[in-house]
């Protein structure tokens, strides 16, 4: 790997509320979870694409506390009302618990350049810990874990099962890796006639899971201790609309105008999934020494579908919710009812 440790520790910018919060003492020490913590949040994290995923979320958790919102009105009241978020961060999080386990609900918007930047920031040692106060008692984790909670189109080729609009899909690995990694890990000018056997080397130096598969894209497999606690909460709680697969992470939204390359990965590598998050994930748990996986709403299908909104969508989208709250406790050895 390119950085130590002591480096991944550290971030660029402040993005977030976690991040603004920890600079204000008189502040965070008035806010639940993080006054019992140092400012800390807890390290599992919740990762979701916009701000209305975190509310939704947030309403499923005992006790949550909205951290952009807690934070101006406790060093703002008086503005609090006009400018909710603007003093602590243009990215929503909340913290509470499920089945009495803290968790961290973070926004990380649209593809992998921001999701990059904010999971750096929430994973450093400064603002999340593998200890951590809740109430009476402390969980004491290995490493810092985070599941994504998302949407992605469905791939379907001649492998079964069918993938539908309204099933959940359990990301088993992930294929691509999108430009922002490709510049993060190998520090190359992009255009450089040597770059992908540069950039191969480094993907496959960040550990076993880190491959590149035969037909030369990089390929990583999520963590085992993350797919198995969803594989269990998605078999329990989305039965028959429960799926496992590869994922594709692609750079560009409109990479569907092509279904070429989506049905040769579905054929090749067992992916029947597509999104814009999931590798950049991958390398920043790595770097910070966190378990990953993903469990994705499917709200469209390639090929033939459109991604025009109805009411199996929703429902996927409430079963994702479902099932990864619910892997949280797996990974805990809590009950989860």
């Amino acid at each position: 790997m390119s950085r130590t440790l002591s480096e991944t520790n550290h971030f660029l910018g402040r993005h977030t509320a976690l991040s603004l919060l920890k600079q204000r003492p008189s502040v965070w020490r008035r806010i639940p979870f993080l006054k019992d913590n140092d400012g800390h949040a807890p390290p599992i994290v919740i990762a979701v694409g916009d701000r209305r995923r975190v509310y939704a979320i947030a309403h499923r958790l005992r006790n949550p506390v909205l951290l952009h919102e807690a934070g101006t009105k406790l060093a703002n009241p008086r503005r609090a009302k006009h400018l909710p978020s603007v003093d602590f961060g243009r990215i929503a999080m909340a913290i509470g618990t499920v089945a009495s386990i803290p968790v961290l609900v973070v926004e990380t918007q649209m593809g992998s350049p921001a999701t990059q930047i904010i999971l750096n920031e929430v994973l450093s040692n400064q603002l999340t810990s593998n200890e951590y106060r809740i109430g009476s008692k402390t969980i004491s984790l290995p490493h810092k874990i985070v599941i994504r909670i998302g949407t992605a189109g469905g791939i379907n080729c001649d492998s079964p099962p069918l993938i539908r609009v309204g099933d959940v899909v359990n990301a088993s690995h992930s294929v691509g890796a999108p430009g922002a990694i490709i510049q993060a890990l190998s520090r190359l000018d992009f255009w450089h006639q040597d770059v992908y056997e540069q950039f191969s080397s480094k993907w496959s130096e960040l550990g076993p899971d880190f491959t590149i598969t035969r037909g030369g894209h990089p390929r990583v497999e999520c963590s085992a201790d993350v797919l198995g606690a969803i594989e269990a909460a998605g078999i329990r709680l989305a039965k028959n609309a429960y799926r496992r697969g590869g994922n594709i992470t692609k750079d560009s939204l409109y990479a569907e105008l092509s279904d070429d390359i989506f049905l040769e990965l579905c054929r090749t590598e067992n992916c029947r999934t597509t999104e814009m998050e999931l590798s950049a994930i991958a390398v920043t748990a790595q770097e910070h020494q966190a378990s990953f996986g993903m469990i994705s709403a499917v709200v469209g299908v390639l090929p033939g579908s459109s991604f025009a909104r109805h009411q199996k969508m929703r429902i996927a989208e409430e079963r994702a919710v479902q099932v990864g709250l619910n892997a949280v406790a797996f990974l805990v050895g809590t009950d989860p009812n």
